[in-house]
Order: structure tokens, then sequence, then C-alpha cells
């Protein structure tokens, strides 16, 4: 996805798609429906119901796609407001903003893309591939602290406490976006 996101836009989509809607479903039926002490096997079901969603989602935006570059450019959005919260930005503004930061992101970066779909379809699918390959690697070399050990953090405004490790792996990610980037614009100018 990194590097050949434009070349293969419509599994991206998907993969967007399905990722985005499943998420949100989860979020959704956690924060709203499922108790903190349900059973283990709640939470099993409530996952692949969500994410079986979010792949029904995933094919109809695929089918629909050229309706679906906004979608592109809100989860592009809210994937860069949320690297630059964890990356430094939580040290000068309140946990309580990140949800406005990610929702103007996310409302900014869908009318940039709804006029440049190209460049942004790039962007997105860098950022967000470069993210994902970091995490996955952090599973097998660990320190990679969880999101929800980063926000309690956040929370309790114990800066300090953060890993060193979140700041290479985040730059990691940084780097492999903007090798990502080159790539597919150099792909791009090939054509």
């Amino acid at each position: 996805m990194t590097f050949y996101g434009l070349r293969l836009f419509a599994a991206v989509l998907f993969l967007f798609g399905a990722l985005a809607i499943g998420t949100l479903v989860l979020i959704i039926i956690y924060a709203l429906v499922l108790p903190v002490n349900s059973p283990k096997w709640a939470f099993l079901i409530t996952l692949i119901v969500s994410y079986g969603v979010g792949v029904v989602a995933g094919i109809y935006i695929v089918r629909y796609q050229k309706y679906c570059f906004v979608l592109v450019g809100i989860y592009l959005g809210a994937m860069v407001s949320l690297f630059l919260f964890n990356l430094f930005l939580y040290k000068y503004l309140p946990e309580t903003y990140l949800l406005a930061f990610m929702i103007t992101s996310a409302v900014a970066f869908a009318v940039v893309n709804y006029f440049y779909k190209t460049t942004v379809t790039i962007l997105s699918t860098s950022i967000t591939g470069a993210y994902m390959t970091v995490r996955g690697l952090s599973f097998i070399l660990g320190g990679f602290p969880s999101e929800m050990l980063i926000y309690d953090l956040i929370q309790k405004k114990q800066f300090d406490r953060i890993p060193w490790s979140l700041h290479i792996y985040l730059s990691l990610a940084i780097f492999l976006s903007v090798i990502g980037i080159c790539v597919q614009y150099m792909e791009k100018k090939e054509k």
C-alpha cells in the first residue's frame, strides 16, 4: 500500500472502506451497547460483526468508487492528525482537542481530496501504508505502546512516561511515508 497505492487503488479503497467502517461500527458498539465487563466471547462476536459490516461496506465503496474519494480524504485527515498529536502535539494541546483536531483535519482533507484526487490518493496510501507497516513491525519487535496506554498517559499528563520507542516508530513511519510518496510520484510521471 505504501508504494503501490495509486496502482492498486481499488484494493486500497476496499481496505480503507472496510477498516474505516468496521472500526466505526466497533467503536459505536463498544461505546453505546457493550458493557465494560462483558465476557470475552461478546467482544469476539462484536469484532467479527463489526468488520463483517466493514467488508460489505468496502465492496460497495469499490463498486461506487468515483463517489468515495472524499472518504479517502477523511481517513487521511484523521490519520495525519492522529500522527501529529501522538508525535508532539500532545505536549501542547489537551486531549480534549484531539477529537476536534481530527474532525477539522478530516473535513479539510476531504475538501482537498475532492479537487486533487490523485495527489491525496498518493498521500493517503503512503501514510496509511507506512503506519500499518510500522505497526505490524512493532508487533514483532515490541516497544510500541498501545494506543490506549498513550491516551491514558496523555490524559494523566504524564508525558515523560511515554516510551522513547514510540517516537522512533513514528519517525520510521514518516520516513516510509516520504519514500512511498516519492516512489508513487515517480511511477505517475513515467505514465
